[in-house]
């Protein structure tokens, strides 16, 4: 979410600051399915 930020308000990634948005929630499906492949 830090480097997501960066390239987007924090409102495009979590509707409120805790909560993703379709956006986050891709965001982090992305990222789990990056780490799960290595460990595969």
């Amino acid at each position: 979410m830090n480097k997501a930020v960066k390239k987007a308000l924090p409102e495009y990634w979590l509707n409120d600051g805790i909560h993703p948005t379709y956006a986050g929630h891709e965001l982090m499906s992305n990222e789990w399915l990056k780490v799960a492949k290595e460990l595969v």
